[in-house]
């Protein structure tokens, strides 16, 4: 399971929205809240994190 540490998301509509620090390209980047499995300290996803750089989607 991918793990992202809770400061640094912001939940938008339908996707979780990653900070330009948890991503090796410098991108901020949208994950669906489908993914999400569950949130405590952190947001836990229920893919794993191969899977999750595969096919989230980049913001410029």
């Amino acid at each position: 399971m991918a793990r992202m540490s809770a400061p640094s998301i912001t939940l938008e509509a339908r996707a979780v929205s990653s900070s330009k620090s948890d991503s090796s390209d410098g991108k901020h980047h949208l994950i669906p809240l489908d993914w999400v499995d569950h949130i405590d300290q952190h947001v836990h996803l229920s893919k794993s994190i191969t899977d999750v750089h595969n096919e989230w989607t980049a913001l410029n």
